[in-house]
C-alpha cells in the first residue's frame, strides 16, 4: 500500500510483485557480491542467510528462484573457476590452492574440481 501511494505521487504504480521481484534481484546480487568478496574464507549458506538477517532456507529459495542455482553450487563454481586460473597462472600445488579458496580439504577440492570441470 505504501509503495503504492509512493509511486502514484510520480506518476507510475509499482506493483508489489514488481517491487518484490526488484527486491529479490538486488538481494542476490548483494548475496554474489559477498560471495566473490569472501570467496577466500570458508563460507556457509548459513552464514550468509545470517549475514543478511535471513533463515538460510529462505535466502537459498529466493537465490535459487532467481539464479536457478542454489548458493552452495554458486561457491563451489567460483571456486572452481578462481581454481583454475590459480592453476594456469601461478606456481602453487593443488594443496595450497584448495586451501586459499576455502575448500575444507585437498581431496574435496580435487573432487569437486574433477566433477565441475567434467560436467562444464
Amino acid at each position: 500500500h505504501y509503495l503504492r501511494n509512493a509511486t502514484m505521487d510520480q506518476g507510475q504504480i509499482v506493483r508489489s510483485s514488481q517491487f518484490k521481484d526488484s527486491m529479490h534481484a538486488y538481494l542476490v546480487e548483494r548475496v554474489t557480491q559477498y560471495i566473490d568478496e569472501h570467496l577466500q574464507e570458508r563460507l556457509t549458506v548459513e552464514e550468509i542467510a545470517a549475514q543478511f538477517h535471513y533463515s538460510r532456507v529462505r535466502l537459498s529459495t529466493i537465490y535459487k528462484s532467481v539464479t536457478g542455482f542454489g548458493i552452495g553450487e554458486i561457491i563451489t563454481q567460483k571456486r572452481i573457476h578462481a581454481a583454475k586460473v590459480l592453476l594456469l597462472e601461478q606456481k602453487k600445488t593443488v594443496a595450497q590452492i584448495a586451501e586459499e579458496l576455502g575448500f575444507s580439504s585437498q581431496a574435496y577440492f580435487s573432487r569437486r574440481f574433477t566433477i565441475t570441470s567434467v560436467s562444464v
